[in-house]
Order: C-alpha cells, then structure tokens, then sequence
C-alpha cells in the first residue's frame, strides 16, 4: 500500500462559450468503509498568481499531504472528487489529471489516480439556480481514451 504526500490536479479548461470560471474549488479525498464512504480530506485549491479557469488554460494545483501521509489502497476503495464551493456560474474542464506523489525512496514513485484525457462535454460543474450540473464530480479512475 503506497503513501501519497503530495497529490498534483492538472486540468486545462475547455474553450466553449462559458466554459471557465471565477469559482473556487476543494479537493474531496474519500475512503470505502464496508457501504459508506468516508471523508479522509477535503483542502481548498490553493488560489494560482494568476486568473485561473480560463477558456484553453491548464492550470497545476499542488496538495502537500506530507505531515498527514494518505494510505492509498486501491481505486474501488479510495476515491477524490472535485467540488465548486463558491459562485452560481458553472466549469467545464477539457481535460483532468490526479496524480499522487509516494514517499521519498518508495516503489513507484508516483501514482497515476485519475487521467481523463477527454472529459465528457456533458459533464459540467455547477452551482446555479439553473445548474446543468452537480457542483462536484469523482477526478479519481479513468476516462476519455477510446
């Protein structure tokens, strides 16, 4: 079972009309407990120097776990979503990539937790009266490679 310090989200933002977003976001980190999932983490996106979210810009957000280490056990019991916590507008990711970093020394190295190479132009994030969408969605697994 890795230990995870530090967890990497890279996402570019898709470039339709009213795809990006001034929002802010958190980063859920859930574990399977038998029927129930449990919240393990749940840290604000850090704020980026610049005006992040923007149609075509990919943006890298950085998460230290170092001085509370994640046990990582495996994808059907682990799980990281995305959640918007502020603003009525909604965000459309192109695509999104999660990866956790291990301790120093260990085998692997880092951790490929959610790769969505084409992210469905369906899925929106959003917080509206009107919303076309949840506020939040699972980032971890896999989609978007056929």
């Amino acid at each position: 079972m890795p230990t995870i310090n530090r967890i990497i989200v890279t996402h570019t933002t898709s470039d339709v009309s009213d795809a990006n977003t001034d929002a802010v976001f958190e980063l859920e980190i859930e574990r399977r407990n038998g029927q129930v999932w449990e919240l393990l983490k749940n840290p604000d996106f850090p704020n980026l120097p610049y005006n992040e979210r923007e149609k075509g810009r990919t943006d890298k957000y950085s998460f230290d776990f170092s001085n509370d280490p994640i046990n990582w056990t495996s994808q059907t019991d682990m799980r990281i979503k995305m959640r918007m916590i502020s603003s009525n507008d909604a965000w459309l990711p192109k695509s999104i990539f999660v990866i956790g970093i291990t301790s120093l020394g260990s085998t692997p190295p880092a951790i490929v937790l959610g790769a969505h190479l084409s992210w469905p132009s369906t899925d929106w994030f959003d917080r509206g009266s009107n919303a076309v969408g949840p506020p939040g969605r699972k980032i971890s697994g896999f989609s978007g490679f056929s």
